[in-house]
């Protein structure tokens, strides 16, 4: 794969051409934000949190569930720190938001705010890019456990 490409045609695939793994892994402080698994997922948590502050600046609900400001508040200090470090590369964020994720997109289902398809697609979106920035920051950490040994 061209490291010049974009990855976008991969961003619903679960599979990683080892190409781009390597790609991600080698360029893995210089990828801009539109490259950077890890950093697409702060970037897309980042303005879904932008369209939420939207929709209760201006309508007070979120898909036809009452959200208050404090609401929103608490969803800041809980997601803010977490998107740092996983935008720092640290596993155990992405772990973290994994599970605030599923806990998120589970408790929308059973309040049945949206429609289960459209939540479901979001949960998938964020997951894949997870699972993609944890594999990467894996493949980092083997080799540079590789050259340690060496």
């Amino acid at each position: 794969m061209n490291p010049k490409k974009s990855n976008f045609k991969n961003v619903f695939a679960l599979k990683m051409d080892p190409d781009e793994l390597k790609n991600q892994v080698d360029n893995y402080a210089t990828l801009s934000i539109w490259k950077s698994y890890r950093k697409q997922i702060v970037l897309t948590i980042g303005f879904f949190l932008v369209l939420s502050f939207l929709f209760i600046l201006f309508s007070g609900d979120i898909l036809g569930q009452k959200i208050t400001m404090s609401d929103f508040v608490f969803e800041l200090i809980l997601y803010i720190p977490i998107l740092f470090f996983v935008y720092k590369g640290h596993r155990w964020a992405m772990i973290v938001l994994i599970v605030f994720w599923i806990f998120e997109q589970g408790y929308k289902l059973m309040l049945g705010a949206g429609s289960p398809v459209i939540i479901f697609f979001y949960w998938y979106i964020i997951m894949i890019g997870l699972y993609k920035a944890i594999k990467i920051e894996n493949e980092k950490t083997r080799i540079n456990m590789i050259k340690i040994n060496d």
